[in-house]
């Protein structure tokens, strides 16, 4: 099942982080690891290589995608934290040579 627009905000509205994402044609769920009203910053394990994958939520233009920032770490919450703030404050943006793409999720899970 595809959430859009409305939908989509008012469930994201309630997430928090430790909550859980999971996108369209992706298999392993996403954890919210930081969040502000405009931005979500989402990892998930990747234990091949024995470290995560993230992904930036732009929830005003429904988009995610990676930074453009070849250094900024995404393994601790604390790290996320602090890329969260890069992005509010423009210090970091979305990749121009990986684009972001159209935020469609599958399902989320709320953890109360």
């Amino acid at each position: 099942m595809r959430i859009y627009t409305d939908d989509l905000m008012r469930v994201v509205a309630a997430a928090k982080v430790g909550d859980f994402i999971w996108m369209e044609g992706e298999r392993a769920k996403y954890t919210i690891q930081a969040r502000s009203i405009r931005f979500l910053i989402l990892t998930k394990p990747f234990n091949l290589k024995h470290t995560c994958l993230y992904s930036v939520v732009d929830l005003k233009q429904k988009i995610r995608g990676v930074d453009n920032w070849s250094g900024l770490g995404y393994e601790t919450r604390e790290e996320c934290e602090q890329a969260l703030e890069m992005f509010k404050t423009k210090r970091a943006e979305f990749s121009r040579r990986n684009p972001p793409i159209e935020l469609v999720m599958k399902k989320i899970q709320l953890n109360f």
